[in-house]
């Protein structure tokens, strides 16, 4: 009897445990985030994206000009929200990093784009101080010459007949001071808009050596336009010469591109560009614009339209009709 009973209970207790285990729910592992990309500025540049996951999480990123805060959580159904800080980008190029957060077997990447700063100039070494010149040597005592001795004087000659004063020439009349040509009037310089903003970017003032690449670089003029030079069917790099203090775009196709931050990112821009003053060097002022109008006389060129983004080719035939660009302003509302 009491081996039955044991039995018995045994039995139920199997069965508990067997439905027990049969109502416990599977939970499937989740990792989201809230954001691709994030943008930081290249001064003090900060940002964030929210993490949400039901199992612990950490974050990392492969530049060591970024900090993450906080870099880890536990498993929670709420987000939680990293704050991304920048470094001051001291280059003249933009860069990028990427954030790697993970939570079991699950990855999620983050993509940190940082603008452009300005590159630091190099210090000059010192010139080394020349030698201190040598004192003279003296000159010796000259030796004094003897004394000539004394000549006799001459016997003196017959005084000569006088001869006879020339006829003067007549004195021909004066010729008339020639009439000066009228100066031509210079061509007055297009209106530019009212009440616009203004960015203005002077290739000199980036600090670049001579014979610099510059091809495919974005440079930014202040937090809402950039500009960027690209070889494009040329087949020759956009570089910058110190000798004249312009970037040298080749003929047949070198392009200069003049945009909103907005629509770097393909987002539709809230700004609209509606002037453009581009100075040249040396007399090579070959360019043509994708939309709107660009003056046709001068080393100082400008551009009127409306757009978000303005597209200048270096369209000359030969190396004497290249386009020199030393100077953008851009009016832009």
């Amino acid at each position: 009897m009491k081996i039955k009973h044991l039995l018995i209970g045994m039995l139920a207790v199997a069965a508990a445990v067997a439905c027990k285990r049969v109502d416990e729910p599977v939970v499937d592992p989740k990792l989201d985030v809230d954001k691709g990309t994030v943008e930081v500025a290249a001064t003090a540049g900060e940002a964030s994206f929210d993490v949400t996951s039901n199992q612990p999480w950490a974050a990392d990123c492969d530049a060591d000009w970024v900090s993450l805060d906080p870099a880890s959580g536990s498993a929670s159904n709420a987000a939680v929200t990293v704050k991304v800080t920048a470094e001051d980008n001291k280059t003249a190029q933009a860069r990028e990093a990427t954030v790697t957060v993970k939570a079991g077997e699950l990855t999620k990447t983050v993509k940190v784009s940082q603008a452009a700063g300005k590159a630091e100039e190099p210090t000059p070494e010192p010139e080394p101080e020349p030698d201190p010149t040598p004192d003279p040597e003296p000159e010796p005592d000259p030796t004094p010459e003897p004394e000539p001795d004394p000549t006799p004087d001459p016997t003196p000659d017959p005084e000569p007949e006088p001869e006879p004063e020339p006829t003067p020439d007549p004195t021909p009349d004066p010729e008339p001071d020639p009439t000066p040509e009228p100066e031509p009037e210079p061509t007055p310089d297009p209106e530019l808009p009212e009440n616009c903003m203004v960015a203005e970017f002077i290739l000199a003032d980036e600090g670049m050596p001579n014979k610099y690449d510059v091809d495919n670089w974005k440079f930014w003029v202040d937090g809402n336009v950039a500009v960027r030079f690209r070889q494009g069917s040329s087949g020759t790099e956009p570089t910058y010469y110190t000798e004249d203090q312009s970037v040298r775009m080749i003929q047949g196709g070198s392009t200069l591109e003049v945009m909103t931050n907005e629509h770097v990112d393909e987002v539709e821009s809230k700004y609209l560009i509606k002037a453009i003053v581009i100075t040249f060097a040396s007399g090579q002022c070959y360019l043509s614009p994708d939309s709107g109008e660009l003056s046709a006389e001068g080393d100082v060129r400008t551009w009127t339209g409306s757009a978000v983004n303005v597209k200048f080719t270096a369209n000359g035939a030969d190396k004497s009709h290249r386009a020199y660009v030393k100077a953008i302003k851009v009016y832009y509302e």
